[in-house]
């Protein structure tokens, strides 16, 4: 996903369409998905697939921390802010989840 990372979502997509035609239920394809879909600025995009990557996997902290961000842009605090909690209780080590909690408090 070396396309995603260099800020080239149109060169990722047919990776991500064979990905999602090999395991559409699985935490890491649907959670790129969103990042796909946060790149090509299409928020709501983004939070279908970070939700369901939280479907297949309710500790994935970077689909609860990407949630939390979107849903924060959206002016829906409380739910940005749950999310940004189970974050934190999936791994509360420092600097993981934290960061992001801290501003909701």
């Amino acid at each position: 996903m070396e396309a995603l990372r260099n800020g080239k979502p149109e060169q990722a997509l047919s990776h991500l369409e064979a990905a999602y035609r090999a395991a559409p239920n699985h935490p890491a394809v649907n959670y790129l998905f969103g990042v796909y879909f946060q790149k090509i600025m299409d928020r709501q995009g983004a939070i279908s697939q970070w939700t369901k990557t939280i479907e297949f996997d309710p500790k994935h902290v970077l689909a609860l921390l990407s949630l939390s961000e979107a849903l924060m842009h959206e002016d829906r605090l409380p739910e940005a802010g749950m999310y940004a909690t189970r974050a934190v209780e999936a791994d509360p080590r420092p600097g993981v989840g934290t960061q992001f909690w801290l501003k909701f408090s």
